[in-house]
């Protein structure tokens, strides 16, 4: 029946600073995932008298695919008393912006770091108590 649930930012809706959820439901089929979408401050823009308002719609409405958005199986959140707080199921906003920086970031196993080490050892046993050299 519920088919996402997207976090709105702080300060939406004008006179309240608390955050607030939109709920997609899906009346002709029901799931057994449930979308997480949280919509951060690069959506919004202010108004006149400081009110806030969404922006960007298109974009927002492609954020399904972003990583600021996860499917969560109805199973592993009956267990959880139903919460449906967007929050407790999406990392913050810095620890995506971290992982896609690190996506893009050449890595190597330990094993290959450890393996030059090991080579430089069999070539020259006699290594003061200092390390390698």
């Amino acid at each position: 029946m519920i088919h996402t649930v997207i976090g709105l930012p702080d300060g939406l809706f004008s006179g309240s600073s608390t955050a607030a959820s939109v709920m997609i439901l899906n009346t002709v089929k029901p799931s057994d995932s449930i979308r997480f979408v949280k919509v951060t401050d690069e959506f919004t823009a202010s108004g006149p008298e400081k009110r806030t308002e969404l922006t960007k719609r298109p974009q927002l409405l492609s954020t399904v695919n972003n990583p600021m958005a996860i499917k969560i199986a109805v199973s592993e959140i009956v267990p959880d008393d139903c919460n449906l707080e967007v929050s407790r199921y999406l990392p913050d906003e810095e620890i995506c912006k971290l992982s896609a920086a690190l996506s893009i970031q050449p890595t190597n196993k330990l094993i290959d770091h450890g393996a030059i080490f090991i080579d430089q050892y069999i070539e020259n046993p006699r290594h003061e108590a200092g390390g390698f050299h």
